[in-house]
């Protein structure tokens, strides 16, 4: 192989590797957050540098919801990004990110392997390894904190050595091919599904069928041992891993086919999806049946898991590399028969032209930047209003993992619509588990699922201790809710009871906590309370206090009852308004650094300082 050759496939490789570096500071939200922060959450919890930079509370909470994470696959990529948390003495999900880059750049250097193996002409390889490379979407599949990257990366390089052993036997190749494939397998055992097949179809077309089945089924069965030991403990040791995970009831059913294809698509595209089918109907000869095999194992993973294959798109990722190379087949194919030796070198260039271009169009690639920006500030701001609870109930779109990651509390997911729809006994579960459940706060971050429960929205609002919400009020981001049924009462103004004296007005100001000051940023600020009098309350002002003086900044709002306000004072009048509110708008930034002061008056003109709030 010459020297320029080699240059080309380094090129490639290097280019590729830039542009996944590329933003990868920006919170990883955007792409199967649940699965992503799942993987961060045991790191955190397994590195002292990570546990020793949180409060004592936040240190708890690591611990807990690393504990709380379920074992499914062997622990790997976890304990190495707790290792290099603690090299570098910070916690830093570039690193693990990072690490899974490599992992996708072995898959694509593979991917160019096969085709070296399999006498293409290295040009040929050259595309099958940019095609692994640039394809959109394995942009951000490819730094993703999970197993799946390196799998596809070891799953690559256990077919390459596959098919090297079967050109050349050797026993260093076959411990090689073993040592290969049990280490992609242990790390996740989908990767067996597209060893097996393609094993089997080059053994038998070298041994024959019977000794092909025997030697293929032997050589799988030992790289699968260790694989196969781990998950007979955990399920031996009482774990549900196998629950709700294989759903054979979907296979008659379109739109199980029509999503599976949509996956496909998303992850290929079309033209990706129909040059593999073409190479592979087109050439004869060991690598397409390498290649056949490894896509009939694609197919038993779909059909294994059917659930997972047409809802999850990082399921396919496996089928980039092969279809890159299957792609690369039918390419090379067509241009020899047309005698177009040079289009190669074209398609080259056109591919590296669109990769350089992928930064000036950031959306196609890395996702929306700001919006994941955006969502872990939003968490962040949850963690402070909430203290840092242990005890948060949440409704969040990724299952409560980013929200427990950035804002260092415990959650207690709600299931989604999604997983009602799926399971009727969670829908069914659904009222009991709010109500039995010990939280003191409730976290929305998913406006849709909110209003998608009318129980859970009315459960709410006759709560009303809203402690915080970010967007406006008819179109949030999330929402913070004080569960403390108490709040306000036991450590609020000495109540005059129910007696007809003239007393002064009564209240409390819930929400945001005294601790946390208000910062007023681009999203309005709730301030929020309630307020009686024996006699009638006239309104509630809030005063402004700066350093040029003090004036009215405005009245709040008036709406709604209080139950828990209702009960301790059920002779007071006005219960039905009880409930007070107050707007810090944008604008308002102006008049920072200021004090807000809520002051209640009655019909008789006397007067309450209910509270204070700092205003930043």
């Amino acid at each position: 192989m010459s020297t320029p050759h080699w240059s080309l496939l380094a090129f490639l490789l290097l280019l590729g590797a830039a542009l996944r570096v590329a933003y990868l500071d920006v919170p990883p939200i955007e792409f199967h957050p649940t699965r992503q922060y799942r993987s961060a959450l045991i790191a955190r919890a397994q590195s002292t540098a990570a546990l020793e930079a949180l409060t004592p509370i936040e240190r708890g909470n690591a611990a807990a919801m690393g504990q709380a994470q379920a074992q499914i696959e062997p622990e790997i990529i976890e304990p190495v990004a707790a290792w290099l948390y603690d090299l570098t003495g910070r916690e830093d999900l570039r690193l693990p990110r990072a690490l899974s880059i490599l992992g996708w750049l072995l898959a694509a250097s593979c991917a160019g392997w096969l085709l070296v193996l399999g006498g293409v002409p290295m040009m040929w390889a050259g595309l099958a390894t940019g095609l692994t490379l640039f394809l959109p979407y394995t942009i951000e599949a490819s730094r993703a904190f999970m197993p799946d990257p390196w799998m596809t990366g070891l799953t690559m390089a256990a077919l390459a050595l596959g098919l090297r052993d079967h050109k050349a036997p050797s026993m260093g190749g076959l411990i090689a091919r073993l040592l290969v494939a049990a280490a992609a397998i242990y790390l996740k055992p989908m990767a067996g599904f597209y060893i097996a097949p393609a094993w089997l179809a080059l053994d038998v077309s070298r041994y024959g069928v019977m000794r092909g089945v025997l030697r293929s089924g032997l050589l799988l069965a030992v790289a699968a041992a260790p694989a196969g030991w781990h998950y007979y403990s955990i399920i031996t040791s009482g774990s549900a891993i196998t629950d709700r995970r294989f759903f054979p009831e979907l296979w008659p059913q379109a739109r199980f086919w029509a999503g599976w294809l949509d996956m496909t698509v998303r992850v290929l595209g079309w033209g990706g999806l129909l040059a593999a089918l073409m190479g592979l109907a087109l050439k004869r000869g060991a690598l397409p049946r390498l290649l056949i095999g490894a896509c009939v194992g694609h197919v038993a993973v779909g059909l294994t898991f059917s659930h997972h294959m047409h809802t999850h798109d990082y399921y396919s990722l496996p089928l980039i590399p092969i279809a890159a190379a299957a792609g690369a087949l039918a390419a090379e194919l067509i241009a020899r028969r047309l005698g177009l030796a040079r289009v190669a070198t074209a398609i080259l260039t056109g591919i590296a032209i669109v990769a350089l271009a992928y930064p000036s169009n950031p959306l196609r690639v890395y996702g929306d930047i700001d919006r994941a920006r955006q969502s872990a500030a939003d968490y962040t701001r949850i963690g402070e209003v909430t203290s840092h609870s242990p005890l948060v109930l949440s409704l969040d779109g990724a299952y409560g993992y980013p929200l427990a990651y950035h804002a260092g509390v415990t959650t207690s997911q709600l299931p989604l619509s999604i997983d009602r729809a799926i399971d009727a006994t969670v829908a069914g579960s659904l009222r009991s588990t709010v109500l039995n459940r010990s939280a003191r706060y409730f976290v929305g971050t998913l406006q849709p699922e909110l209003d998608a429960d009318p129980w859970l929205r009315a459960w709410l609002d006759q709560r009303r201790l809203l402690v915080d919400l970010g967007g406006s009020p008819v179109q949030w981001r999330y929402v913070v809710y004080d569960l403390s049924a108490s709040a306000g009462l036991d450590d609020g103004p000495t109540a005059p009871g129910t007696s007809s004296t003239d007393a002064p007005p009564i209240g409390f100001v819930d929400a945001p906590p005294p601790q946390v000051p208000i910062t007023v940023g681009a999203d309005p600020v709730i301030v929020q309370g309630w307020a009686l009098d024996d006699v009638g309350l006239a309104g509630v002002e809030v005063m402004l206090t700066t350093a040029s003086g003090d004036r009215t900044l405005g009245r709040v709002t008036r709406e709604g009852n209080r139950p828990d306000v209702a009960a301790a004072f059920p002779a007071m009048p006005d219960l039905d308004r009880a409930l007070w509110r107050f707007f810090v708008w944008p604008d308002d930034r102006a008049v920072a650094p200021a004090t807000l002061t809520f002051v209640a008056r009655d019909l008789r003109g006397q007067r309450t300082v209910l509270g204070t709030r700092e205003l930043r």
